[in-house]
Parts: structure tokens; C-alpha cells; sequence
């Protein structure tokens, strides 16, 4: 990776979603990228990021003219490959693949069935049940009423069976009298998982695989960083090795024969001292640009596995404690002196990116304060 390679031209095709912002910072750490973008979303705060080249305005239309959009733009700025960053954006693309003129710019990915199970809760589940993978038990509410056929005990978690951020949906039900109030107040259009919590912590695994084979993977835990709401390893966590959830990753995505990107959600459990499969969610995720700080840039790596250019692995990583925006100002507001710190706050945290490119997270603070205010 170290030798100088020719200027990539990329197109992100789905540039209306948040995951964008992630993605375009860990490629800006990269001299030879050129960004463009597609979004449906006229107005949104990314467009005034100095790392895009061209931040393109077209509105929602179906897919097969979205498609078309991106042709367009593929001969226009002569792109050298396409890749989206959201779910959304991932499965259309797999989805009408066919009808791209240029098809060798497509990044690599997964079957449209395989990725369908991935980001399906209930359908992972299956499938990981029929294929030893370890996973927490679990059964499903199809029709609003709460049968606990596998007779698990409580406390359960209960989730919506198709995804929504930031855990939205997601309840730790203590009672037969909770189950039935939450399947009642269902609003999410979809069935609802049940399954057994798992005492233990969580771990976060992202990887990059071709046909199967992990080629990149980091693993993150949650570190100490909190706030008076939530605890969350999005605001701070430590990234590390362990070749037990490894192993039971690499069969993961064997068995779903998978290509591309994904971020796993694991969880140990401390009575069987293993890990767990909780859910696979099958795109870019949140703090993507600190795994690039970190040494593992995926989408940059992901661009170099699509162009067929040699990948060497990296002989060393920042192993410090990383911090996202969020758990940065947290944790200086506990420890102000953390700011002497400048060489750690530039290489284990978002800060580089915000110093650099500050329309971006101006326009993002008043996007969110707009969005805060229309909902009072």
C-alpha cells in the first residue's frame, strides 16, 4: 500500500445518507481520491465538504432512474469505481446491477440473497441456527402476539427484525406483561425478534472479505467514555484481537459467502465464556474514519480490492483509546487537561477532520439544531 498509486476517481450514489460524512473522512486521508457524490437530499451539510470534488443534486426517483443517474455520471467524470455507504444504497445496487452500462465500476458485493439474510434479523438468526454459528436463542412475533414457544427465560431483548439506527426499537423486555405492551405499541411495519440477554459485553467486528475470506478486520470494545444518558462504544473504545471471535466471524461470512464491507455486532457471554452473534449490519458503520486512524482504512482498501491493486498488510497499528466528536468534548469536559494532549487528540479522534473541513460540521450543527426544533 505504501507505493504511489494513480489518482482514483470514486462516486458515492447514495450521498443523502449520515453514514456519508464517515466514509468521505477516512477517504480524504488519502491524496489520490477524488470524491463524488449523488444525493438526493439538496441541502444536506456534506455538500459544503472541501474533501468532495462535486456534490451532485438529483431528486428521489425510482431506482431504475437512479441508476440511469449514475451511468450519466460515470461517463461524465470518468469514475473509476462506484460505492455506495448505506444499506439502502447497497441493496439497489446489487439489485439492478444489470442495468449499469459500465459494470467493471461496480465494487465488489454479495448475492442479493445473501445480503437479504444479513440485514434481516430473523433470517440471520436461521441462518446461523442451521449453520452452528453461535447466536443468542431467539423466536419471532409475526402477528402482534407473544408466544414464547422456546420457553426462554426472561429478561428478553426485543427488536425490530429489519434495521433501524442507533438501536431504535431495540428493548429489554422483563415480563410476559412488557412483551405484550411492546408488540402492542409495534410501529416499526415489520415482525419483532425475541431473544434471550446475554450477561456480558459487547464487541464490535468490522471486516472486509472477498468471496468469503476476511481479507481486513478490527474489533472494538466499548471503553470507559460515558455520559449521563447512554454508555456506547460509538463514543469511545479500544480496538482489539481475539482469535475466538475471529474464527466464528471468518465462519460467518464463509457460510454467506459474503464480498465487501460489514459491521458485525457480537456479544460475549460470560456464563459460556464465548462469543456471540448478535447481527450483521451489511455496510459502512459509525466511526469508520477512526478505524482508518486506527491503520485499517476500509474504504480506501475497499476502492484497492475492486481495482485488483496489490494490498499489502499493515506492519503496526495506533493502539491508543479512540474517541469519537462526541466522546471527545464528554471526556474533556470530565478532563480539560486532555487538551495539551494535541498529538493524541489528532490521532485517536475526529478533531483532524473537523479543523480541516469546518463548513462540513458547522452546516451539520445547524442541520441538527433545525431538525431539533422542528420536532419540539
Amino acid at each position: 500500500m505504501d507505493e504511489k498509486l494513480r489518482d482514483i476517481s470514486v462516486l458515492i450514489p447514495d450521498g443523502e445518507d449520515n453514514m456519508l460524512l464517515n466514509v468521505v473522512y477516512s477517504l480524504s486521508l488519502q491524496s489520490n481520491i477524488t470524491i463524488y457524490v449523488l444525493s438526493s437530499s439538496k441541502n444536506h451539510y456534506m455538500k459544503y465538504s472541501r474533501f468532495i470534488e462535486k456534490f451532485i443534486f438529483k431528486e428521489e426517483t425510482d431506482e431504475r432512474e437512479w441508476v440511469e443517474s449514475i451511468n450519466e455520471l460515470v461517463e461524465r467524470y470518468n469514475i473509476d469505481l462506484i460505492i455506495p455507504v448505506f444499506e439502502i444504497g447497497f441493496r439497489k445496487l446489487i439489485k439492478n446491477k444489470t442495468f449499469l452500462r459500465h459494470k467493471d465500476k461496480l465494487c465488489l458485493l454479495p448475492s442479493l440473497e445473501n445480503f437479504d439474510i444479513a440485514r434481516n434479523k430473523y433470517s440471520l438468526y436461521e441462518h446461523m441456527e442451521s449453520n452452528n454459528i453461535p447466536t443468542p436463542k431467539g423466536f419471532i412475533s409475526m402477528d402482534g402476539n407473544f408466544n414464547n414457544s422456546k420457553k426462554i427465560d426472561f429478561p428478553l431483548i426485543a427488536k425490530p427484525v429489519v434495521g433501524f439506527n442507533a438501536g431504535r426499537g431495540v428493548k429489554l423486555i422483563s415480563s410476559q406483561n412488557d412483551a405484550v405492551k411492546y408488540l402492542e405499541k409495534n410501529s416499526y411495519g415489520c415482525a419483532i425478534l425475541f431473544q434471550e440477554h446475554i450477561v456480558g459485553f459487547d464487541v464490535s467486528c468490522n471486516v472486509l472479505c472477498k468471496n468469503g475470506d476476511i481479507l481486513f478486520h478490527t474489533m472494538q470494545k466499548r471503553s470507559s467514555v460515558t455520559d449521563k444518558k447512554n454508555r456506547s462504544y460509538q463514543l469511545g473504545f479500544n480496538f482489539i484481537n481475539d482469535e475466538q471471535l475471529l474464527n466464528t466471524i471468518d465462519n460467518l461470512m464463509k457460510s454467506l459467502d459474503w464480498s465487501g464491507v460489514a459491521n458485525i455486532d457480537c456479544r460475549f457471554d460470560i456464563n459460556d465464556k464465548a462469543f456471540k452473534i448478535i447481527e450483521i449490519n451489511p455496510r459502512f458503520w459509525v466511526n469508520t474514519e477512526l478505524s482508518a486512524l486506527y491503520g485499517v482504512n476500509f474504504p480506501y482498501l475497499y476502492c484497492l480490492l475492486c481495482l485488483n491493486k496489490d494490498i499489502k498488510p499493515l506492519d503496526s497499528y495506533n493502539n491508543s483509546n479512540f474517541l469519537s466528536l462526541k466522546g471527545l468534548f464528554i471526556h474533556l469536559k470530565h478532563n480539560p487537561f486532555r487538551l495539551i494532549k494535541l498529538k493524541y487528540l489528532w490521532s485517536c479522534s475526529p478533531i483532524r477532520f473537523v479543523m480541516k473541513d469546518p463548513l462540513t460540521t458547522i452546516n451539520k450543527f445547524i442541520w441538527r439544531m433545525k431538525n431539533v426544533l422542528s420536532q419540539a
